[in-house]
């Protein structure tokens, strides 16, 4: 049996500007849940970390530092991560009917998979997908 060095990616970490406004609008707008309360790391960097019902932690760095939880792919923004949707029609008009800034949905192949995209309140970028490869959500 092959023995791997690494189990799981552990975090995913986003830059935000105002660390109680953004935790605020990740709870109300996207659902998430204030697992670890803020707390100053050994940078004196508030830090917030949130979850959801299954998946990775996030973790909110306020920073006034330029950043964003994007980057350039052939000179567009793309997003770093995606979080998956049960429902994505129902995340879509949700977040859409909550003021949400959100892109029509995109449909792969034969439907097999759609996304969509969003930002939060500091112009990070992040993908809403599905697809039928998606394994039960755990």
């Amino acid at each position: 049996m092959e023995k791997f060095l690494f189990s799981k990616i552990g975090y995913i970490y986003l830059p935000v500007k105002n660390i109680d406004k953004s935790v605020e609008w990740y709870e109300s707008n996207l659902g998430m849940k204030v697992k670890i309360p803020k707390f100053k790391d050994d940078l004196d960097t508030y830090v917030v970390v949130l979850s959801i019902e299954y998946g990775i932690p996030l973790l909110l760095f306020e920073t006034n530092d330029k950043n964003h939880g994007h980057f350039l792919r052939h000179g567009q923004s793309f997003q770093r991560f995606a979080i998956n949707c049960r429902d994505i029609d129902y995340t879509h008009k949700t977040l859409k009917n909550k003021g949400v800034e959100v892109t029509d949905i995109i449909v792969r192949g034969e439907g097999q998979a759609k996304y969509f995209l969003f930002k939060d309140i500091d112009k990070n970028l992040i993908e809403a997908a599905w697809s039928i490869w998606d394994d039960d959500m755990a």
